[in-house]
């Protein structure tokens, strides 16, 4: 098992060195984010989909949550998934739609972020499918040998496995259809958590895939709550904007109508997705390489 960890973190580390340059750049730039209160708990929550039968749309949606977003580039996150379709009348594991992040530019102050895209192949697709997701991140330690600013740098990684149907008539999907933190609904949502209990610079920005710090991580697993992520209609509506924007202002459009005007200088609307340029490339040849893993 740790072999195969080490492998899949190698790789994760070879493609986001390779697939989003102004981002590492951006990464390598930004400060180290020293004004986090420790010990804490960067959470991994996946929003949408969930478990249940929905109604094939123009754009189906895939929505993570990250609780203490800052904290991603501490431990060098990557997030990575891909929907395969398991109905029986179709290739068992064929892949249907892949993504890869890397969120590691959150202010310290952001106590919230979302990970979004929307999957146009599904639009009329009906079957049984599996959102497969990992969560790779790298944490460092101290060197025994006192070696002063040195570490020693680890790789793990956290998975989930989330069957949803697609059928026509079904309920529409809803990103949020919990009343509130007393639903016990939220609280079945699939995540994973890493506890930092201090932050150490990094000498060298190639060590730790550009980032200024690394996360010394905690002796025991932390407790999650997805129910602190609370969603009401402004931000379901935000996120769904979101979607559509990202859809449409990729170099090769998802989706060609219904989209927002231009917002940025270059005539497009801005990508509020995270996923890093040619994401979608990169994360064909993860899964490529990651089929071990499952």
């Amino acid at each position: 098992m740790t072999q195969k960890m080490s492998l899949r973190r190698g790789v994760v580390a070879f493609l986001s060195a390779i697939s989003c340059t102004t981002l590492v750049a951006s990464a390598a730039t930004a400060p180290a984010a020293t004004n986090i209160p420790l010990p804490a708990t960067l959470e991994l929550d996946v929003i949408f989909p969930r478990n249940e039968t929905y109604s094939p749309v123009t754009l189906f949606p895939v929505v993570f949550a990250l609780q203490n977003p800052s904290l991603g580039g501490g431990f060098s996150l990557s997030v990575s998934w891909r929907i395969v379709n398991l109905s029986p009348d179709s290739e068992t594991g064929y892949t249907f739609e892949t993504d890869i992040y890397f969120p590691r530019q959150a202010k310290a102050d952001t106590p919230l972020s979302f990970l979004t895209t929307g999957i146009s192949r599904l639009n009329s697709t009906e079957g049984i499918f599996a959102l497969i997701w990992f969560a790779d991140v790298g944490t460092c330690k101290a060197r025994p040998d006192g070696a002063e600013g040195e570490n020693i740098y680890n790789g793990t990684d956290a998975r989930g496995r989330i069957v949803f149907t697609l059928k026509k008539g079904s309920p529409l999907p809803n990103l949020w259809p919990f009343s509130g933190p007393q639903d016990s609904g939220c609280a079945q949502l699939d995540n994973a958590t890493f506890g930092a209990i201090e932050l150490r610079s990094v000498p060298r920005l190639s060590e730790f895939l550009g980032a200024p710090s690394c996360a010394v991580a905690s002796p025991s697993q932390p407790t999650a709550n997805p129910c602190a992520v609370q969603l009401n209609d402004t931000g379901i509506a935000s996120l769904s904007s979101r979607i559509t924007a990202r859809a449409c202002a990729t170099p090769d459009p998802t989706l060609t109508s219904g989209c927002p005007p231009p917002t940025t200088e270059t005539g497009k609307p801005s990508s509020a997705g995270g996923l890093a340029p040619n994401g979608r490339i990169v994360a064909l040849m993860l899964f490529a390489l990651s089929s071990v893993f499952l």
